[in-house]
This record gives C-alpha cells, sequence and structure tokens, in this order.
C-alpha cells in the first residue's frame, strides 16, 4: 500500500526527494507552513503523517505545526519531524510538545524511505520489495490482456455499468501532472481528476522536471504564471528534451489578457484553461486528450 504523506517546511530539496524518488511507497502532497492550509489539506487529504522537513525554521513555522499537533494530528495522524541537530534544538527549544518520529540530517534519501516504511510497520526493506516486485511483475503479464478485455467489454452494446467500473478499476489508470505554485489550485485540480486518472503534483517547474526524470506522464496541466520559472519556461524545457517532448500540455492562467493568451497558444499546447477551474470544462479537454 502507499502511505499518504503531508509534506511541510522550507527544506523544499528533501520534499523534492519525495516527489521523485520514493513516489513508489508514498503519495505525497505539499503544503505551507499556514496553520490554515496544513488543516484544509489534511481535512481534504486524510495523510497518515505531515512530515515536517526543517531548515531554519521560524518559531511562526514551528507553532503552526505544533498547533496542528495539539489540535488536529493525535491520535490517528503522525508528526515526523527530518531536520539538523540544529533544526532539532531550536525546536526543543520552542517546544514541549512530542512528535512520533525524527530523522537526523545528513541522511540520504534511501535511509529515510528505509525508515519510513519500518515506522509504518513494514517489517524489513526486503521483504517490501519483494512484495513490489510481485506485483510489477503481475502487472507486466496481464496488463495487455487486461486492456484487451476492457476494449471488448466496452464494445458490448449490453454492458452494465458495474461491470464497466470492475474493468476500470481493473486497467491502471492513466497519469496526469499539475505543475502549480498554489497548493490549494494543486489540491482543488488533484480533487477534480482523481477518481478517473492517476495524479501527481508538483510546486514548480523544477521538482517536474526532475520528477519526469523517472516517471512517465500522458498530459500536463502547466500553470502560466509561477515565481521563478514560468509555464513557457518550463514547457520551453519539456520540449527540448525528446523524453518529454511529445506529451500534451494544457495551460492553466488566471489571467483573461489577450496578449498573454496568444503567448501562450504561441508555444502549441493542447489548450489553456481559465482559473478558477470549472471542473466540467477541466473534464471534457482532460478527455478531448487522452480518451480519443
Amino acid at each position: 500500500m502507499k502511505y499518504k504523506l503531508l509534506l511541510t517546511g522550507k527544506n523544499t530539496s528533501v520534499i523534492s526527494e519525495f516527489f521523485t524518488q520514493m513516489n513508489d511507497c508514498f503519495e505525497c502532497l505539499s503544503s505551507t507552513t499556514n496553520y490554515s492550509d496544513l488543516l484544509g489539506h489534511i481535512k481534504y487529504f486524510s495523510p497518515s503523517a505531515v512530515v515536517y522537513c526543517m531548515s531554519s525554521e521560524t518559531r511562526d513555522n514551528i507553532t503552526s505545526v505544533i498547533n496542528l499537533n495539539e489540535n488536529m494530528l493525535k491520535p490517528t495522524i503522525k508528526l515526523i519531524l527530518i531536520c539538523s541537530d540544529d533544526d532539532y534544538a531550536f525546536y526543543r527549544e520552542h517546544v514541549a510538545s512530542d512528535y512520533d518520529l525524527v530523522l537526523k540530517r545528513p541522511i540520504l534519501t534511501p535511509a529515510i524511505k528505509e525508515n519510513l516504511l519500518q515506522f509504518f510497520g513494514e517489517k524489513s526493506s526486503s521483504s517490501s520489495k519483494t512484495v513490489v516486485q510481485e506485483v510489477s511483475l503481475d502487472a507486466e503479464q496481464e496488463l495487455e490482456e487486461l486492456e484487451a478485455l476492457a476494449r471488448s467489454i466496452q464494445k458490448e452494446a449490453s454492458m452494465t455499468e458495474a461491470t464497466a467500473k470492475l474493468i476500470r478499476e481493473l486497467v491502471p489508470k492513466k497519469r496526469v501532472m499539475i505543475i502549480d505554485d498554489s497548493p490549494v489550485m494543486l489540491k482543488t485540480i488533484k480533487g477534480h481528476l482523481d477518481e478517473e486518472y492517476e495524479v501527481a503534483t508538483a510546486i514548480s517547474g523544477k521538482i517536474a522536471l526532475r520528477y519526469l526524470q523517472t516517471k512517465p506522464v500522458e498530459l500536463i496541466l502547466l500553470d502560466y504564471e509561477m515565481p521563478d520559472e514560468n509555464g513557457p519556461a518550463v514547457m520551453e524545457k519539456l520540449l527540448a528534451n525528446p523524453a518529454t517532448a511529445n506529451i500534451p500540455i494544457v495551460f492553466l492562467t488566471g489571467t483573461n489578457d489577450a496578449v498573454k493568451i496568444q503567448k501562450a497558444l504561441s508555444l502549441k499546447p493542447r489548450g489553456y484553461l481559465l482559473k478558477p477551474i470549472d471542473k466540467e470544462t477541466l473534464l471534457n479537454k482532460v478527455h478531448e486528450i487522452l480518451e480519443r
């Protein structure tokens, strides 16, 4: 099973490693340290744990996470710290509330993964690897047959909705990636798509590009205006890489400025959607591209 982790804190490099190197074991969502954001994400995402990736945190940031721990997390949702000795000392200086697990940096990504799996009750990395290998082998052998079966059944005029639902569950979902610097927007769009598609999220182009080095996606929904590196800049990098050049891209934009829209369309995306994103419009566009 995949454990759900809500990631927060200023150490964006550690957060990035969860999305790019631990996606096989953990379903991740990132959040700010703002108390309201954390509270909303917990209610929506229902994580197994909140992972606080610390890096020179402020007292206000720590207070937000601790208030969350005291008011919302216990006993079902765990609080996990990934921090340096200095971060940990600062935390203990200002906080009396406890945590469930602490992982001290420097620590390599495989060690983080191993410790978290053991924390959640996995007996050993070797046993979990065996399960993953067996599942992968079964899926590889049966995928072609399942897809053929799905196509055959869907052609039957008398097919019931219950049968169709079963087939959709058996055949792996297509993966859609959302790139947006707003955690609220990521949460909203993911919620619209979750039932039909596997959804990956990234809070920046940099994180998305690292994720795509190891995981394929069938469609990218790309925010047009982001700090540091905007949507067109990210798209140009995707087009320059043969491995990602053919992935359909749809821009998400909060502007109806004709000049900006024209500039976006000049890059030849598969379309653009205006924010706030309407669920029906979004699904129609995704269906148009992926369900042909």
